[in-house]
């Protein structure tokens, strides 16, 4: 497939979408290719090989690359919460597009954790969506630097995410709405330039699982810390990704019973399907809040 008739195929089957004015804020074109993905130890991951009907409309959330925290967060039900024991917010939007009243500034992850494994810790509106200027009730650990969410966190981290605009081998990092790989979270754990690495739990339809993780940075790239500069994942700090992997990765955290997401789109239709075990972790990408960045494609 070249990229003039993937491009046309994208535009045919999301008619609804409103396009950025630069095609590079939906598709990055790396070498002729179609970059979906990269990280920091240059694990890309191209979709040429990708077959039309990947881009009908049922499949079109594959390319949901920037979508907003109230839009991201409607798959997370009160039984997913309930599925779930640690979770891993980070807001990827530039920071032009942020504000300082946000709950989550732009390039910030903040981690919640419950108290105890049947407690709900969000606040919801009416219609049970999570509220975005109030999102985690005051029972939960991470609401602030002396309640940490794991011992010695702050309450707000600075983050790198992928920073497109830096060249052909930069992506942007998706938005959406995980379970961990806890497989490739376990073998892959340091590669160069990720330290401590926790993975999303995405399966390309042709095999491929996805490189995107949460991880530690090597430490002469603190000083770009919240702001984008990764290649596509989400850089911390190691005395962050350090506690967060161990915690992540503890046998206490391995639930077979665990209700699983669809490992084929980035933001599930459904957003529950066949259980199989996994981690009590979460991790919510998100492009800022709506009102202020406008960045739902």
């Amino acid at each position: 497939m070249t990229i003039k008739n993937l491009v046309l195929l994208l535009s045919l089957a999301l008619p609804t979408i409103t396009w950025a004015a630069n095609l590079d804020d939906v598709l990055k074109v790396d070498n002729g290719q179609v970059l979906l993905e990269n990280n920091d130890a240059g694990e890309k991951v191209y979709g040429n090989e990708v077959s039309e009907d990947l881009f009908q409309p049922t499949h079109h959330k594959y390319f949901h690359y920037k979508l907003s925290f109230e839009n991201v967060t409607k798959v997370i039900t009160p039984e997913v919460e309930d599925a779930f024991d640690l979770f891993i917010f980070a807001n990827v939007s530039y920071q032009a597009y942020g504000s300082p009243n946000d709950e989550i500034p732009s390039q910030r992850m903040r981690i919640y954790r419950k108290p105890t494994s049947s407690t709900r810790i969000f606040n919801r509106g009416m219609r049970g969506n999570i509220l975005p200027h109030n999102p985690v009730s005051a029972s939960a650990f991470g609401t602030s630097s002396h309640k940490p969410a794991l011992a010695g966190l702050p309450g707000e981290i600075p983050i790198s995410s992928g920073a497109g605009h830096l060249g052909s081998s930069y992506v942007d990092t998706f938005s959406g709405v995980f379970r961990m790989n806890h497989k490739k979270s376990r073998t892959h754990r340091h590669q160069d330039g990720m330290i401590h690495s926790l993975y999303v739990d995405i399966k390309y339809p042709w095999g491929k699982s996805s490189g995107i993780a949460v991880h530690g940075t090597p430490k002469n790239n603190y000083k770009y810390l919240g702001q984008q500069a990764s290649h596509g994942c989400i850089r911390v700090k190691q005395t962050v990704s350090l506690p967060l992997y161990e915690y992540a990765m503890g046998r206490n955290l391995y639930d077979s019973n665990l209700l699983d997401f669809s490992r084929s789109q980035r933001l599930p239709t459904g957003p529950l399907r066949n259980p199989r075990p996994g981690q009590r972790v979460l991790m919510v990408f998100f492009y800022g809040y709506n009102g202020n960045q406008g960045l739902d494609f």
